[in-house]
């Protein structure tokens, strides 16, 4: 399709790869005619040195690859997509003059601001000290891109309407690798799915907001399917207050916090198939007290549960859910603290744990009986090899029964045990 649109020659509006000047005006001069005629710009192989170049209408603009660079000098932003529709960007690299430096309110990249079928692929976002790609009210597709050496966010997206962000590579990151945000609770419905995330920082500190390779913050109805992600400061995956989103099949490791996290005031969520390995803890869904409820977590591996890198003795539990869920398929190996944990507290309702094989914890499963907390059915399990207790009550983190899958033991209210395994 881009191939019949008509045809413009940067060379034709005097433009020249590896010239040592900025060519801002001659570059704007052939953005502009490439929108009138909704045409199709190409940008030879070599460096253009550009800032704050705007695109306002539809048109595809091209480079041949890694070998095309738009290089911005100190400050500004490269490339702008203002109130436009269908703009296509492809082979085209936007680099900063120098290594990743500055701090958060250094401009991105290339910022997408109320744009509508916009498609960037194959493109690299390198070296600046805030965010790569920068979105604001836009949807469309960001595919087969790299970001590296990114000092805040690689994809930063604020009130989505359509995005897909899929099948990127994204690398040494500061703060956190794709962050799908909306400004308060409503759908969003963005496709995060097959990208490989590797090496997130938090250098904006804090206990979570940041160091986190896919971050979702009150957007719902958000897919995160099939991504690789590593070596992130806290979170593989951290959803806070999205409600009915999935996350599923994604292959989690070297964790500093909890690998996929589901907190707030989320309603719905489904956790399933995921591979997580050497976390600090495996899989959260919680904070019951600030409305976080109705969940499936099933069919997930959890290796390798040794407790948060910088807090000893904090985490170290395969999975935790608190109110109105099921858990159910899962295998849990090695989670020093607990296996799965059940309510914290008060909070605990509706929760029901079967079908599940936890092996070599320190507890199998913990379930609250402290005051006010609610019901859990804890049934079909298989637990080996648990070394303090199978099942143990507890009121917050201290143990309030014996171990309840022994013969006899007394069985606290709202809470029952049966068909379980253990050896």
């Amino acid at each position: 399709m881009a191939a019949s649109l008509p045809a413009l020659a940067a060379a034709d509006f005097g433009l020249q790869p590896d010239a040592a000047r900025d060519q801002s005006q001659a570059i704007q001069r052939a953005l502009d005619a490439a929108v009138a005629v909704r045409g199709r710009l190409t940008l030879a192989p070599g460096l253009y040195i550009v800032r704050d170049l705007v695109i306002a209408g539809p048109m595809r603009l091209e480079g041949a690859g890694p070998g095309t660079r738009l290089v911005r000098p100190a400050g500004g932003t490269i490339l702008s997509i203002e109130n436009a529709s269908d703009v296509g960007l492809s082979g085209l690299g936007f680099d900063s003059d120098g290594p990743s430096q500055g701090g958060l309110d250094t401009k991105p990249l290339v910022r997408v601001r109320k744009a509508s079928g916009v498609a960037i692929e194959a493109c690299t976002f390198r070296r600046n000290g805030g965010k790569g790609l920068h979105l604001y009210q836009s949807g469309g597709s960001i595919r087969h891109c790299r970001f590296s050496e990114i000092g805040d966010v690689a994809v930063y997206s604020m009130g989505a309407t359509g995005l897909e962000v899929v099948h990127n590579h994204i690398h040494d990151i500061g703060n956190n690798g794709i962050q799908i945000w909306q400004p308060d609770k409503r759908e969003d419905g963005s496709l995060v799915a097959f990208n490989r995330i590797e090496r997130v920082a938090a250098a904006s500190g804090g206990n979570g907001p940041y160091g986190n390779g896919i971050n979702i913050f009150r957007a719902g109805n958000v897919a995160v399917t099939g991504n690789r992600i590593s070596d992130c400061r806290f979170s593989a995956i951290r959803n806070n207050a999205g409600a009915n989103v999935q996350i599923i099949a994604n292959s989690c490791s070297r964790l500093g916090e909890t690998a996929i996290y589901v907190e707030f005031g989320f309603q719905g969520a489904v956790v399933a198939d995921n591979l997580i390995e050497d976390t600090g803890s495996g899989i959260s869904v919680t904070n019951f007290n600030e409305g976080g409820r109705l969940a499936v977590v099933s069919g997930n591996i959890v290796r390798t549960a040794r407790g948060d890198r910088d807090s000893p003795g904090a985490g170290a539990i395969g999975i935790v859910v608190e109110a109105d869920a099921a858990v159910t398929g899962n295998v849990i190996e090695a989670a020093l603290r607990t296996g799965l944990a059940l309510g914290w507290g008060y909070a605990l309702r509706n929760v029901a744990a079967s079908g599940n094989v936890i092996r070599d914890c320190g507890v199998g499963i913990s379930v609250s009986v402290a005051e006010g907390a609610g019901e859990a059915l804890i049934t079909g399990n298989i637990i080996s090899g648990a070394h303090e207790a199978a099942i143990l009550g507890k009121d917050h983190a201290r143990p309030a029964t014996g171990d309840l899958a022994l013969d006899g033991a007394p069985m606290p209210p709202r809470v029952k045990i049966s068909g379980n395994l253990v050896s």
